[in-house]
Parts: C-alpha cells; sequence; structure tokens
C-alpha cells in the first residue's frame, strides 16, 4: 500500500498482472457517514490482509476535512471542481489533488475498468438505492444494469450535460465506466443496507474477470427501472424559488402542466410528466438546484 494524498491509498495487485484498476471513493461530501463506514471496513480488510486485491486499487477518501467536521463542505461543493473554476479554497485544492491522484493511478496501471464514488441521499428517495451515469460516448460490454441490481440498487440516471462531477472526471479522462453510487439516505444510515453493495465490491476486488463475465439475472432486474435527465435545474437568481414542495421524495411524479419553479425567466411548466431528483433551493446562485427527469 502506498499514500499519494491525505487519505488517498494506492493497492497494487496481489498477484494478477495486467488486470484493470478500480477507483473507489467516498466523502466526496464529509457528512455522508454510512459510504464513509462502508469502504473503512473494506479498507480495513485490505491492510488486515484478510482481502487480496487482484485489481489495482485506488481507495480515496474524498474530503477529509470536511469529514473530520462531519459536514458536507468547508468552503464549496467539491462535487462541482473537477473542472476549471474560478473557486479558491480547501476543496479546489482538494479537487486538484484528487484528479492529481487519477492521472497518475492511469500511467501506473495502463487501464482502468470502473470508478464507483459512493454517496447517500439527503432526502428520501421512493428509490432507496440508484446510480447516476454521466456522459458517456463509448460502447460498454460490461452489464451494468445486472450488476448494479445485483449490489442493491434499484434505479439508473443517465445524465445528459457534462458537469463537473468526480465521475464527470473519471469518465472522461480515464476513460472508464463511472458512477456516482446514492447509497440511501444520508438521515439514516443504516449498515446493514451496504451488505449487497460490499459483497459486490468484495467479488469485483477479488476476481479480475467478474465485471465481465454473464451476470446472473434476478427477480429484480424486472423492476429495475432507467431515467433520463431532461433538464438541469439551474438557480439564476437569488429569486429563485420552488412552486411545489422541495421536501418531496427524489423520483416523484409531476403530472404534465405542474408549476414547477420560477425563476427570472418566469415559471417552469411541464410539458410532460417528469420525476423530480435533488430538488434543493439552497444552492449557490449558479448552481443545479434539482432535476427533472423521465422514465425509459
Amino acid at each position: 500500500m502506498e499514500q499519494w494524498f491525505e487519505q488517498v491509498f494506492f493497492f497494487p495487485s496481489a498477484t494478477t498482472t495486467g488486470s484493470a484498476g478500480v477507483v473507489l471513493s467516498c466523502g466526496i461530501h464529509g457528512d455522508e457517514t454510512g459510504p464513509i463506514h462502508l469502504i473503512q471496513t473494506i479498507h480495513q480488510l485490505l491492510v488486515t490482509g484478510h482481502l487480496q486485491t487482484q485489481r489495482p486499487l485506488l481507495l480515496i477518501y474524498g474530503n477529509p476535512n470536511a469529514i473530520r467536521d462531519n459536514k458536507r463542505y468547508v468552503d464549496f461543493n467539491l462535487n462541482r471542481l473537477f473542472g476549471p473554476t474560478s473557486h479558491t479554497g480547501a476543496e479546489t485544492l482538494r479537487a486538484g489533488d484528487l484528479m492529481s491522484a487519477c492521472s497518475r493511478f492511469q500511467r501506473q496501471v495502463g487501464h482502468v475498468a470502473c470508478h464507483l464514488d459512493l454517496h447517500s441521499t439527503i432526502k428520501p428517495s421512493l428509490i432507496e438505492r440508484f446510480a447516476l451515469r454521466p456522459i458517456n460516448n463509448r460502447c460498454s460490454s460490461i452489464q451494468w444494469g445486472t450488476h448494479l441490481v445485483n449490489a442493491g440498487f434499484g434505479g439508473l440516471v443517465q445524465q445528459s450535460h457534462r458537469t463537473q462531477t468526480f465521475a464527470q472526471f473519471t469518465c472522461d479522462s480515464l476513460g472508464c465506466d463511472s458512477f456516482t453510487l446514492e447509497c440511501g439516505s444520508h438521515s439514516q444510515p443504516d449498515i446493514t443496507q451496504f451488505e449487497a453493495l460490499k459483497n459486490w465490491i468484495l467479488t469485483l476486488l477479488a476476481d479480475p474477470g467478474f465485471l465481465n463475465q454473464q451476470a446472473s439475472r434476478t427477480t429484480a432486474n424486472s423492476t429495475f427501472k432507467h431515467f433520463v435527465v431532461k433538464e438541469d435545474i439551474i438557480k439564476t437568481t437569488s429569486q429563485f424559488k420552488f412552486l411545489i414542495d422541495e421536501r418531496t421524495p427524489n423520483f416523484t411524479l409531476l403530472p404534465i402542466g405542474t408549476d414547477v419553479y420560477e425563476d427570472k425567466n418566469g415559471i417552469l411548466k411541464t410539458s410532460e410528466a417528469r420525476y423530480t431528483l435533488f430538488l434543493n433551493s439552497k444552492v449557490e446562485i449558479g448552481q443545479r438546484a434539482g432535476l427533472l427527469l423521465s422514465n425509459i
């Protein structure tokens, strides 16, 4: 094991040579404790030798200062800083370190299979655990839908615009399949809810051929939901306000003709049925205040 930056650890493959690397991250938001505890469990298995990874692994605790303070961030949302920015402060410096670590990882291992960035949701969700996939113009042979089901997830949201998230950065710069994994409730981090994901990650690390195997389908595949982002709701002024209850759970269905929000350009009314995700009017001006989705 090597430590490249604070709370950034490289684990070489124990025996297998030439296997594609994996990036595991958590704590990009420091108060999302459930995923942090899961990664700590896997980390402990690695350092004690109870788990021998057969893939090169970059293991990242994203925002150590915020984790220590048990707060979402110190100066600015770290998951909006993986690209050009005018912001300065602790999170901007940390984003630079994480981008440097990922680039070094790719140079060292050659090929990176995937990046899994673990988070938890601030508000309740009608789909408790779900994944978000950034814009990716490559075709993947991996059956990610079935893998996500087997890891305990109930839905997949495909982004339609590039953002400066960690997952979009690694997808673009490392050429890997990247996902933001929303692993359950922020307010009630029940560690038992991570059992399927933990077992899936342990198998991923122990078996270098796991991702390309024919994943076994389960009855849960039939209920797995696919969504695509139809609108990024951007807070453009201080007058921005939602016209629906922003406390509504993620994936709430809004009928056609619903008045969703009001800003300088007037009222946004849904022209088709849409599902809500991440509604939050308290973000900084210029930042995303939510997403509207369609089911596919």
